[in-house]
């Protein structure tokens, strides 16, 4: 059992370090969960550089999510080793208590509630914009390669032939619908334009009022 000059501070190194390791952790299990969701809702797949700007712009949103839980598993998790390895006696064995910790742990809190106010008020924002402006670029980069499947979301895209924005011989299908089009029109971002269409497989209890959007 050993207690060192400066408790507080030992202690707050050690609450930091385990509130580090485990926000690490839990932004990684959120960034995750948050890029899959954001991308099965996206329309389209976005490039390279669109999903960088993605997952990039939704680390801050992570971090505020993930560092008061952090915190709250680091000054446990060093609390329960204190008081295994006995210093947490120590500590009350030389007449200090819990007092001398409080000052450490009180600049710990108010350092960390600085950067999550910085990161809820100012870099969270930003990220949010920065992801849905990536979702957006991804849409308006929409691009058909003939003969090449495409994904559109839940909907599968084939065209025999594409000249620019123009696309003929198009083939859409989803579930047990499909729909074949002569011609399609992809000026507009992000939209698909069918013309001259025809509906190829409609369920039975659907062929009344039938609507499709892409």
């Amino acid at each position: 059992m050993r207690l060192s000059r400066r408790p507080g501070t030992r202690f707050a190194l050690e609450a930091g370090a385990g509130c580090l390791m485990a926000s690490l952790g839990l932004m990684l299990l959120i960034w995750m969960l948050l890029a899959t969701q954001a991308l099965v809702q996206a329309p389209v797949m976005p490039g390279p550089a669109p999903l960088l700007q993605l997952l990039v712009g939704l680390l801050p949103g992570v971090a505020a999510l993930a560092l008061p839980l952090g915190l709250l598993f680091g000054c446990t998790a060093t609390a329960w080793r204190w008081a295994d390895e006995g210093q947490l006696l120590a500590l009350h064995s030389c007449g200090h208590g819990g007092r001398r910790l409080l000052p450490s742990l009180l600049f710990l809190g108010l350092s960390l509630a600085g950067m999550e106010a910085l990161l809820t008020h100012w870099l969270e924002p930003l990220g949010r914009r920065a992801a849905a402006k990536a979702l957006v670029v991804g849409t308006q980069q929409l691009a058909l390669q003939p003969g090449q499947p495409t994904m559109l979301g839940s909907v599968l895209v084939h065209a025999e032939d594409v000249q620019g924005a123009q696309a003929s011989g198009l083939f859409l299908a989803q579930d047990s619908h499909a729909i074949y089009a002569e011609h399609g029109d992809l000026s507009t971002p992000g939209q698909l334009t069918l013309e001259h269409g025809e509906l190829l497989s409609v369920p039975e209890e659907m062929e009344e009022e039938f609507e499709w959007r892409l």
